[in-house]
């Protein structure tokens, strides 16, 4: 599994300050975070991955984001079930949809994202 460092250290850092100022939103945050490491460890390293996992990975990623921009993304993620078993290539969809949020949205990362 890959997580990008950066993303992974932000994250963590946004945990630690909302703990101190608003905790419940602190414990989305981390809920977000375990959901997302879940999502992107595979159950052995020459596991497949179906488009439905990379979805539940995006849709992780997305959770994360629109709570570290205190809910100014708002996201939907729908993978039909009649191609949510296909095989589909890890670590594809996360940083197409991160390059939508940083060029499209910006920095104040305001605005939807539907997959």
């Amino acid at each position: 599994a890959m997580v990008e460092p950066g993303f992974l250290f932000g994250t963590l850092e946004a945990i630690e300050r909302r703990f101190e100022s608003d905790p419940p939103r602190a414990a989305k945050l981390l809920d977000a975070l375990i959901r997302y490491l879940r999502a992107a460890m595979p159950a052995h390293a020459d596991a497949a991955t179906t488009l439905a996992e990379q979805g539940e990975l995006v849709r992780a990623w997305l959770d994360i984001e629109g709570l570290r921009s205190l809910d100014a993304l708002h996201a939907q993620v729908d993978v039909p079930a009649a191609v949510g078993l296909r095989p589909f290539a890890p670590l594809l969809l996360v940083p197409l949809v991160a390059q939508v949020v940083q060029l499209g949205l910006g920095p104040a990362r305001q605005g939807r994202v539907d997959v």
